[in-house]
């Protein structure tokens, strides 16, 4: 096994992507103009959940060792001292990645600053947040939708407008995390699968009334990404509503997390055009190939 695997493992790849994702479909709703700053976000974006989760393996490093003894740390793969230090460099690179991208220009200056709250926001959800049902998915949407203004912060002009829209970002991923927190246990319950279900429906509803209701965006091209997004998330939350078995849920949680791609997508096609969602969505394929090689959820 290569030396790299359980780093990889710890940072889990498939899901580093969805975040590049939130970048460009960000960047696309900022108008879609200076491909350097997409190429320093991208990457800082994919540095700071890389950082992110290995230091949401760290802090749960005692209840992998009972849950979910397969992970790098409890498996021995990597000590939680070098995963501590692995991710606080990833957290760092990424801020400083997301400066400089702030320094290039006067349009993109928001950009550190959003990646330092990004940071704070990740540190505060594997500390305490998620320890509780109501604040975790809270949390855990929050850095979703900084994730997302991180894009839309290469200008600074269109993060003024459309600050509000990190809302529907925080709406779907606070419902897949509703969902992923009994994930690990023999007997998931309905409710947070319920949950799930109606945040995602929400999300797209509120995406297509965006899409409708504001000038400049593509409306139909949005509605036909959408349903893309739609289609690869709730069926299988339905069937894990229908039969909350372990398998059942853990499956609809990585079509919640990896779908996300598609809901990026969407976004950047309705804001940039059919070109630019088309690309968005080329990362899923690869996302999903990932998934089948490293852990998702």
């Amino acid at each position: 096994m290569a030396i790299s695997s359980p780093i990889l493992r710890l940072c889990r790849p498939a899901n580093a992507l969805t975040a590049a994702a939130d970048v460009a479909a960000g960047w696309c709703i900022a108008g879609a103009a200076d491909w350097r700053t997409l190429a320093l976000l991208a990457p800082a974006s994919m540095l700071l959940y890389a950082g992110g989760i290995a230091f949401n393996d760290v802090c749960d490093a005692k209840i992998d060792a009972v849950e979910r003894p397969e992970r790098p740390i409890p498996s021995g793969a990597i000590s939680r001292q070098a995963a501590a230090a692995l991710s606080i460099g990833l957290l760092l690179l990424g801020v400083a990645l997301a400066i400089a991208a702030s320094m290039m220009s006067e349009a993109s200056r928001h950009a550190g600053p959003i990646a330092a709250a990004l940071v704070v926001a990740i540190v505060l959800y594997d500390v305490v947040l998620k320890r509780h049902a109501l604040t975790g998915p809270i949390g855990m949407g929050a850095c979703r939708g900084l994730n997302l203004m991180l894009g839309v912060s290469a200008s600074a002009v269109a993060l003024g407008v459309w600050w509000p829209v990190a809302a529907l970002h925080v709406l779907h991923i606070a419902g897949v995390t509703a969902m992923a927190r009994r994930e690990a246990v023999d007997k998931p319950r309905r409710r947070g699968v319920a949950l799930a279900l109606a945040a995602t429906t929400l999300t797209i509803f509120g995406w297509v009334a965006a899409g409708f209701l504001t000038i400049g965006v593509d409306p139909i091209l949005l509605f036909m990404f959408l349903v893309c997004f739609g289609f690869l998330t709730l069926p299988a939350y339905i069937a894990a509503w229908r039969t909350p078995q372990q398998t059942n849920v853990r499956a609809a949680v990585i079509a919640g997390v990896l779908g996300l791609i598609a809901l990026d997508a969407a976004i950047a096609a309705g804001f940039a055009g059919a070109v630019y969602g088309l690309v968005t969505l080329a990362l899923l394929p690869l996302s999903v190939w990932l998934g089948r090689r490293f852990a998702v959820t």
